[in-house]
């Protein structure tokens, strides 16, 4: 399954709301990748960086286009 793109974040009140596609977006990645330290070592982040991530960053999302852009196919 290619990862989705997905950057919007809706407010209410000042908090920010993660969507199920952006959410989506950071399992696919640790699914291709093999697992979180797979995905932390391939980004050059620690491991505890990916656990505690709730979605994917943008910068590491364009990162992960350009080293592995068959994961966008």
């Amino acid at each position: 399954m290619p990862i989705v793109l997905c950057l919007e974040i809706y407010t209410i009140s000042g908090m920010k709301l993660i969507t199920e596609q952006q959410q989506a977006a950071l399992h696919n990645a640790i699914a291709k990748a093999g697992s979180k330290a797979k995905l932390a070592r391939l980004l050059g982040v620690s491991r505890a960086a990916v656990t505690h991530w709730k979605k994917l960053p943008n910068g590491r999302l364009y990162q992960l286009q350009v080293m592995q852009p068959e994961w966008f196919k």
